[in-house]
């Protein structure tokens, strides 16, 4: 009886003989078309189960090797599309993130418009300390010293310009 026939018919000791007689060839196969980044002790994992599993479907016309050489080439081309498949899945993230992106812009572009047109309302000592703290990045002590006021003024009119930038601005 055939190897084939053989594995076929569920004999285990026959899939020992044909993993012993074909795995170097199977793996050097492997080897030589799957790309760096595929692990080819995986291919070569996944040709012997297909073989195994898909017993059934061996036919006994076909020589067994010539059998485990297109499961190598089907196994590769899979990992292949599947690893397309997900650096197309990943643009994909790439782009929607990239789009998320610009319209959170376009959004915090919008807000600071708006805030900007409410500075503008603002009592013009409130604006000049607000646009120093705010723009210039100075401290309370900083902007005291700067405009030869105290500390305590600063604070009350950034409290006061805040207030009235949140009334506003919540409208």
């Amino acid at each position: 009886m055939s190897l084939e026939l053989r594995i076929y018919n569920g004999d285990r000791g026959a899939f020992e003989i044909v993993y012993r007689l074909y795995f170097k060839k199977v793996f050097y196969v492997a080897k030589k078309y799957a790309p760096k980044e595929i692990d080819v002790d995986d291919v070569v994992q996944e040709v012997f189960l297909k073989l195994w599993r898909k017993r059934k479907n061996i036919s006994t016309e076909i020589s067994i090797e010539q059998q485990l050489f297109t499961i190598t080439k089907n196994v590769v081309l899979n990992l292949l599309r599947a690893r397309v498949s997900q650096q197309q899945l990943l643009l994909k993230l790439k782009v929607e993130k990239a789009n998320d992106t610009i319209e959170e812009e376009d959004f915090s572009e919008i807000r600071l418009k708006k805030i900007n047109s409410v500075v503008k309302k603002l009592p013009k000592k409130q604006q000049k300390i607000f646009r120093m703290y705010r723009d210039e990045g100075l401290t309370y002590n900083e902007i005291a010293t700067a405009l030869s006021i105290s500390k305590n003024t600063v604070s009350s009119h950034l409290n006061s310009a805040m207030t009235f930038l949140k009334k506003e601005c919540l409208e």
